[in-house]
């Protein structure tokens, strides 16, 4: 078996059958499903059975529900692949998005691959902004990669645009005590084990933002998260860390002042940047004043999140 792909699902009745129709048509054949429902309540187990009935290369297994992360696990230790894939079950993908990703990996030698994606959002689509000094295809060394996921913008820190040698990631879990960027926090870890890592601009999967959606939603679990994760990152890289996490203190009003204070003494004003022009200015402007940030924040706040910036943006790229 060459390639296996992991599908967590809890409640996912709206969006399942969508997802299940890009994989079973892909192009490329040689690989296994593991689909891993969650404790789901509503139809979804119903939909999922028949299609793994029709489908051989589906293997599906329900367990009590325990979240995202332990349900990637379980799917983890009953994989048979040379390579590893993860889907979210509220996604969809292109036809050729399973063979595209093998022969980007292979193609590098790499021990881990990631692609470019489209976000959906209320049935209009957008491609998503990668750093400009991003080119078509490219392989990165361990640090570079690590500082491309950690930015607010690019490829990030997801796992479902990724395909993972599994030799890399056979000893690496998710972490079940968090529910916030735990992909994050997964990668690094894997990244930090890695000598090769391919990319490409191309974007075949579908990522749909619904609203509602635990992606949408902030909480305490965040900050710990992130936290854990800039200790884990080089100190050359970690800037990255230290302005995501302060735009994130102001502008959901969480604002520690122990955390603060280590930000603003380890680093210059300077040395903190985020991509996005708008969030880097409100990073900019709180290391001087934090009140300012959160007025500014406030502001901005829906205007990030409209339809409107997305329009814009994909204006600008244009």
């Amino acid at each position: 078996m060459k390639l296996s792909v992991i599908i967590p699902v809890h409640n996912s009745e709206n969006y399942i059958c969508r997802c299940l129709d890009s994989v079973v048509k892909q192009s490329f054949n040689d690989f296994e499903i593991i689909i891993v429902d969650d404790g789901s309540i509503d139809n979804s187990r119903e939909l999922i059975e028949s299609y793994s009935l029709n489908d051989k290369r589906i293997q599906y297994f329900y367990i009590k529900n325990h979240g995202a992360s332990y349900a990637r696990n379980y799917g983890m230790d009953r994989v048979s692949g040379k390579y590893l894939m993860f889907i979210d079950a509220d996604d969809y993908c292109d036809i050729n998005y399973f063979g595209n990703m093998v022969s980007l990996i292979q193609h590098f030698d790499g021990d881990v691959a990631m692609s470019n994606y489209q976000l959906v959002r209320d049935k209009n689509i957008y491609s998503n902004r990668l750093p400009r000094n991003i080119n078509k295809n490219g392989l990165l060394d361990c640090d570079k990669a690590i500082g491309l996921i950690l930015l607010d913008t690019g490829f990030k820190g997801f796992v479902w645009n990724k395909i993972y040698k599994m030799s890399v990631v056979d000893y690496h879990r998710f972490d079940v005590k968090i529910s916030y960027l735990e992909d994050l926090l997964f990668n690094v870890q894997v990244f930090k084990n890695c000598k090769r890592i391919g990319y490409s601009d191309s974007a075949w999967y579908y990522y749909c933002q619904n609203s509602g959606s635990a992606s949408s939603k902030l909480n305490q679990d965040f900050y710990d998260s992130l936290l854990t994760i800039r200790k884990m990152v080089p100190d050359k890289i970690r800037y990255i860390t230290d302005a995501n996490l302060l735009y994130s203190l102001i502008s959901d009003h969480k604002g520690k002042s122990d955390i603060f204070k280590t930000i603003k003494n380890e680093n210059r004003v300077s040395n903190l940047h985020l991509h996005n022009l708008i969030k880097n200015f409100i990073v900019k402007i709180s290391f001087f004043n934090p009140a300012i940030a959160t007025w500014v924040s406030d502001i901005l706040g829906v205007f990030l999140t409209s339809n409107m910036y997305l329009k814009l943006r994909k204006l600008i790229k244009q």
